[in-house]
């Protein structure tokens, strides 16, 4: 009950962020002149900046299962499987309930992304890095984080937070990319998102939306340090974990950008990332 009304609490601080970075942005515009040009008043353009999010914001939410399974190219796991066995059975130890499908995404890197509005409407994908590494203790380990993440209302919360902001950001930067002609897959089997799209939207981001970006990335940080106390709590040896994670080589990670805060972790986590370094998650 108190995670429910912390959460809630959250929700309401990122709303109001937003709605302040929103109206700063339109008095922005305003004072270039902007507004003027585009021939509507500026309280009009602060109510369609408004509906744009809270609309958005609450179909990307609700949709997010198939947005994440369409942007990824994700392939379900075969049911009889020994992974899709462990993850169910992990999943009923921690009375949380997941859809039946499992999903596995194309990527050599070892990662895990659990994402959705609710465990039982959520994504659970490991990576084909994951699958095929050696270690069934590393992948039992990072599904249970993942498991545990997706049953946190913080992450529902990010989740419905950062929805709103895509609206500002990612969606144009996409019709932005799409406009100069730049192809955002060059094959099917390359990446969701390409470096033009990715840099247009950190652009974005950082320019029209910088203190709910800065909030969001700290919420994402906190969930993470939730999960990992709760894992720690199971499975004390977590932090072997995150040494060998933080050992293996550097390869090429998944740059789908609506679903990489919900991953375990990336190597490539800096401190402008939703994620901690794994070296830094090294408990002792």
């Amino acid at each position: 009950m108190l995670s429910w009304f912390k959460a809630i609490c959250l929700l309401l601080t990122g709303v109001v962020l937003i709605f302040v970075s929103l109206w700063m942005m339109v008095r922005g515009l305003a004072l270039f002149g902007i507004v003027e040009l585009l021939n509507v008043s500026e309280s009009r353009l602060h109510w369609v900046n408004a509906s744009f999010a809270v609309l958005g914001g609450l179909s990307t939410w609700l949709y997010a299962r198939p947005i994440a399974i369409w942007s990824l190219h994700l392939q379900s796991l075969e049911c009889d499987s020994l992974v899709y066995k462990k993850v169910c059975e992990l999943a009923e130890k921690l009375n949380i309930v997941i859809p039946n499908d499992i999903y596995i995404f194309d990527s050599q890197e070892v990662n895990v992304i659990a994402i959705g509005p609710s465990s039982q409407f959520g994504v659970i994908a490991l990576s084909r890095g994951l699958l095929d590494f050696s270690s069934d203790e590393v992948r039992d380990h990072m599904v249970l984080q993942s498991l545990l993440r997706l049953k946190d209302p913080f992450t529902s919360v990010l989740l419905l937070l950062r929805s709103m902001t895509l609206v500002f950001t990612l969606l144009p930067a996409r019709m932005l990319v799409f406009m100069l002609g730049t192809s955002l897959r060059t094959a099917e089997d390359d990446t969701p998102s390409d470096g033009a799209e990715t840099m247009m939207t950190y652009i974005l981001e950082w320019v029209l939306i910088p203190i709910p970006a800065l909030y969001l990335r700290w919420l994402g940080r906190t969930i993470q340090k939730r999960a990992d106390d709760r894992t720690l709590g199971m499975r004390p040896n977590l932090t072997s974990t995150y040494r060998l994670l933080h050992e293996l080589p550097l390869v090429k990670e998944t740059r789908e950008l609506f679903s990489q805060p919900f991953k375990v972790g990336s190597k490539k986590a800096s401190w402008l990332s939703y994620h901690l370094p794994y070296k830094n998650r090294v408990y002792s």
